[in-house]
């Protein structure tokens, strides 16, 4: 195998590399950003039941056990949304964290790659020159033929 050969097939897999690491970056961003959706969602509806259950403490009679049952209820909704939201933010923090994970796994991979692929030119250099070293003998010992 030539240099140029063993240089050009460096250079198209670390392009390939570099084109897989862009597309994971990409996925840990659409998921950076559905997380922060996520929680915005939950956050709102989380905060729409305590504006309930203020209005109810304010301007209702919580000595009612009509109000009191609905407070109660309103309660446990919120309960409710923060379990909710608490379950998809770690389910979505482990697939961000997977995520993160295989690009260092990658990154790594394409470095040690890239540098045996050098490490590969560098002997073929090291060849090459003492194939040419030999021919330079060869030939001012006149047994070029």
């Amino acid at each position: 195998m030539n240099i140029t050969t063993k240089q050009n097939q460096a250079i198209y897999f670390r392009k390939r590399y570099h084109k897989n690491l862009n597309e994971i970056l990409k996925h840990i961003d659409d998921m950076r950003e559905e997380i922060c959706i996520t929680e915005e969602e939950h956050l709102k509806n989380i905060h729409k039941l305590l504006d309930k259950i203020e209005y109810y403490h304010k301007f209702k009679d919580i000595n009612s056990p009509k109000n009191n049952s609905h407070v109660k209820e309103l309660e446990k909704k919120v309960i409710q949304e923060e379990a909710y939201l608490d379950t998809e933010l770690r389910v979505l923090q482990a697939d961000l964290g997977m995520l993160m994970w295989k690009y260092e796994e990658l990154e790594n991979y394409d470095l040690k790659e890239w540098n045996n692929s050098q490490l590969e030119i560098q002997q073929l250099r090291a060849k090459l020159m003492e194939v040419a070293t030999r021919f330079s003998k060869m030939k001012s010992n006149n047994y070029y033929y």
